[in-house]
């Protein structure tokens, strides 16, 4: 990436907008891979850490900005302590698959092997079409058969009511950012998923995924939880007016 594609695109990721009316409905342009060593930091806006060209005024932090880190009791509600902050590779294959992939899920997975579930929203049970009222989710106890092998389990400690991301009280699963207002969602990011195999530098636009954000990313690592798909038309840019 040139000094003057980062200067396009860097204030572009600090805010989580694009430059383009819409990314469905017709062919887009697509380059790889994505600079990541280069866009890191604007990413990490929505964990109240700054770096220019991002500012709190234009790209400010989420409502909630503790990390959910694998290792360090953050995911304190996994019953096995996660191996690592993602789901363990499937290395039996050329494609890019986790051992969830492969269906069934490879004989040995181990509930450590998921890495940590469900802090942004509860898994729920498929309907057609989308429930006004929202999709019922599974309860912990589901897991088991959510999950099988490794048949991962969630403690007591895991909140009844929603999920860790928006969880309070004893069960410290919500950091506010000490310094600015924080908007909820802001850790989660709306991709495009695309048709594949994709082959140039055009390609098609199947849905638009949600994923949240666990952690900070680094130069080399965006981890985030899949959290469902979104209908373009919801998604509205956030406007505001300065004196």
């Amino acid at each position: 990436m040139s000094a003057d594609d980062f200067d396009t695109v860097a204030p572009f990721v600090c805010t989580g907008t694009l430059g383009i009316a819409r990314v469905t409905g017709g062919p887009i342009s697509v380059s790889s891979p994505f600079p990541l060593d280069k866009l890191y930091l604007q990413l990490n806006s929505r964990f109240d850490s700054y770096t220019a060209p991002c500012s709190p005024e234009t790209a400010p932090p989420d409502k909630n900005v503790k990390q959910y880190t694998y290792n360090d009791g953050s995911v304190s509600w996994m019953g096995a302590v996660p191996e690592g902050q993602a789901v363990k590779l499937y290395e039996e294959t050329s494609k890019r698959w986790t051992v969830t992939g492969p269906d069934p899920i490879p004989s040995g997975t181990t509930a450590a092997q998921y890495g940590p579930l469900w802090a942004y929203a509860k898994a729920v049970k498929y309907a057609s079409p989308a429930p006004a009222a929202g999709y019922t989710p599974y309860t912990t106890s589901d897991w088991k058969n959510l999950y099988d092998p490794g048949k991962p389990s969630a403690t007591s400690s895991y909140p009844t009511s929603t999920a860790p991301y928006l969880g309070t009280g004893s069960f410290s699963v919500h950091t506010k950012s000490p310094t600015h207002p924080g908007v909820r969602d802001r850790r989660v990011l709306n991709l495009a998923l695309l048709s594949c195999p994709v082959s140039g530098s055009k390609a098609d636009v199947k849905g638009i995924g949600r994923f949240f954000m666990t952690v900070q990313a680094d130069q080399t690592h965006l981890y985030a939880e899949f959290a469902g798909l979104v209908d373009e038309q919801t998604l509205r840019t956030q406007v505001k007016i300065y004196r």
